[in-house]
C-alpha cells in the first residue's frame, strides 16, 4: 500500500540517491535515508522529502514540522501571486491555508535533481473542512540543499505554471 503522498498513479519519481521502489512498497522516507534530526524533527534528506513531509506536518497541523522546510529567504506564492519570504511569513500563510482546509493530498510527482538542487514537480489537492476537494494544483518548486546536508524550499510554488499562463 502506498504512502498517502503519492497516488496510485505514480509513474516517475527522479531523484539522486533514491528508489522509487522503495517508496512504491510503502517504506516511510525513515526507511530510505537515516534522517538527521534537529528539534525533535526529521531533516529533509532529499528534496522528495520536503514534498512528502509538508504533506505529513500540514496535515497534523504541525507549523513547526512546516518551519523546518524553509529558511529565511525562502518564498512561497499563493493564490493570489503574493510572494511570501521567510519562516514567519511562510507560516502566517499555511494557518491561513489549515484554516479552510482539512488536509493536503498530494499525487504524481517528478523530481529533477543535482547535489545542490532539485525541481519539484507535484500535482495535489487540498480537501475543504466539507471533506470535497476545494483546491487543486500543479506546484513548481525549488528545493536546495543546505551546509549540513538536509534539504528545504528554496521555493514553493503550489501553483506552478498556472498562475504565470492566466
Amino acid at each position: 500500500m502506498q504512502k498517502p503522498f503519492l497516488s496510485a498513479t505514480l509513474a516517475l519519481i527522479l531523484s539522486a540517491g533514491i528508489a522509487s521502489t522503495a517508496w512504491a512498497q510503502g517504506h516511510s522516507p525513515a526507511h530510505i535515508h537515516n534522517h538527521a534530526e534537529k528539534g525533535g524533527y526529521r531533516l529533509a534528506q532529499s528534496p522528495t522529502d520536503v514534498a512528502q513531509f509538508t504533506e505529513e506536518y500540514f496535515n497534523n497541523g504541525d507549523f513547526a514540522g512546516l518551519a523546518t522546510l524553509y529558511d529565511e529567504d525562502s518564498i512561497f506564492v499563493t493564490p493570489d501571486g503574493v510572494k511570501h519570504r521567510g519562516r514567519t511569513a511562510i507560516l502566517a500563510a499555511f494557518k491561513k491555508f489549515r484554516e479552510q482546509y482539512s488536509a493536503l493530498k498530494g499525487g504524481d510527482m517528478e523530481i529533477l535533481s543535482s547535489d545542490t538542487a532539485g525541481l519539484i514537480i507535484v500535482n495535489w489537492r487540498l480537501i475543504g473542512r466539507d471533506g470535497h476537494a476545494d483546491a487543486s494544483g500543479t506546484g513548481t518548486d525549488v528545493a536546495r540543499r543546505r551546509p549540513d546536508g538536509s534539504w528545504a524550499y528554496a521555493v514553493d510554488n503550489p501553483f506552478g505554471v498556472a498562475r504565470v499562463a492566466k
